[in-house]
Parts: structure tokens; C-alpha cells; sequence
């Protein structure tokens, strides 16, 4: 995520709402934002991270319709057309399926959070984390959970300023081109607190 910048009279009449639940359009949306960045030169990531994120975000949508599931969209209204675009994009995951030792709603998980590069500097990835964040205090969750790459440096400061912590790193090469990536982890105990946390680093 850039920092923001001064916005010309043009951007300033644009138009965005966070809207949550289902949209029509979200999980092609959501798989094209993200391989618009990630296929690119720093990343390179092709048909293997495409065809993940698309399971992925297909076998978790249908479950959007359970209230410990969540989405939200930053929405950018054309005033002339009407038209709807979806610009960014989270979804907390409090089922946790992926761990069967752990209780639903104890856990939540936050995935495929991103910004469309076009209108980065609006303060919409903020707007989405609040949000995600806010339902996470409401539904009661001990703990989120989330993975990024390492290098993107703005973002990892936006989920520290949010509460996460990093507790681990690994280096991972599963989509090709490979990268280090940290687990983050916000705790509802760790609120308000500060200070350093040793980070688990392992892989090559």
C-alpha cells in the first residue's frame, strides 16, 4: 500500500463506501486485485497462486451466510453511471476450519485483504481493517490471525498500529518466485499492551 498523497480536484469528487456481505463480482474481483500485483515483476506469482486463491475464496464465500463469517468491500460509486466497482477487499474467517482442534468463533481469520493499486492514498485499506477489526471485538474472538510478505512494509505497519503482532516467519516458495512471509497475530489480552516480541523465524 502507497502512502497518501494530495488528491486534484478530479480525485476528490470520487466516490467510496465500505460495504459489507456478498457483492456480486467479489471473489473474481478479489483473484484479479490480487494477481495485478502479485503476477507483476516483485512477485511473479502465475497460474498456481491464481488457482489457490480462487479455491480458496470459493469454498469460504458460500459460508458468508454464517454470522461469524465476514466480507467487506470498498466500493467506488460513478455518480453519471451508477455502476459499482469493487476497489479493495477482506474477509474474516471465524470458523477456522483449517484447524479442527480449535472452537468456532475463538479464532478468527483474516485473508485476501487488498486495496486496488489505482486507488491507493484514499484511506480505504484503513477503512477495511477497521471494520474487519471492529467485527473481531464484536463476535467476541480471542484471537486473529493473518499471513503477509514480509517486504510490504506499509501494510505490516497498518496491522501493528491495529494490534498484531509478528510471531513467526518462514520463507515460502509454493507459488514459484519465492518470499518470506510473517504470521501475525492480534490477541484480545494484548490489548493496550506494548513493547518488542521475539518473531520465530524459520525455511531456508
Amino acid at each position: 500500500m502507497s502512502p497518501p498523497t494530495t488528491a486534484t480536484p478530479a480525485e476528490s469528487t470520487r466516490r467510496f463506501n465500505i460495504v459489507s456481505g456478498y457483492l456480486p463480482g467479489i471473489l473474481g474481483r478479489t483473484v484479479a486485485m490480487h494477481l495485478d500485483y502479485y503476477s507483476g515483476p516483485d512477485f511473479q506469482w502465475g497460474v498456481e497462486f491464481e488457482a489457490g486463491l480462487a479455491k480458496s475464496l470459493s469454498a469460504f464465500i458460500p459460508r458468508l451466510d454464517n454470522p461469524i463469517n465476514a466480507a467487506w468491500s470498498a466500493v467506488e460509486e460513478h455518480a453519471t453511471s451508477g455502476k459499482l466497482d469493487i476497489v479493495g477487499v477482506i474477509f474474516i474467517d471465524g470458523e477456522n476450519l483449517n484447524n479442527p482442534d480449535s472452537v468456532p468463533g475463538s479464532i478468527a481469520n483474516l485473508k485476501a485483504y487488498i486495496v486496488d493499486e489505482s486507488v491507493r492514498g484514499f484511506g480505504l485499506g484503513r477503512k477495511l481493517l477497521d471494520a474487519a477489526m471492529a467485527f473481531v471485538r464484536e463476535k467476541g474472538f480471542s484471537e486473529c490471525r493473518l499471513w503477509t510478505v514480509k517486504s510490504l512494509a506499509v501494510a505490516r505497519r497498518m496491522y501493528e498500529a491495529a494490534g498484531f503482532r509478528a510471531v513467526t516467519e518462514e520463507f515460502s516458495d509454493r507459488y514459484g518466485e519465492g518470499a518470506w512471509v510473517v504470521e501475525y497475530r492480534w490477541q484480545r489480552e494484548d490489548e493496550g499492551a506494548s513493547g518488542q516480541h521475539e518473531v520465530e523465524s524459520t525455511g531456508k
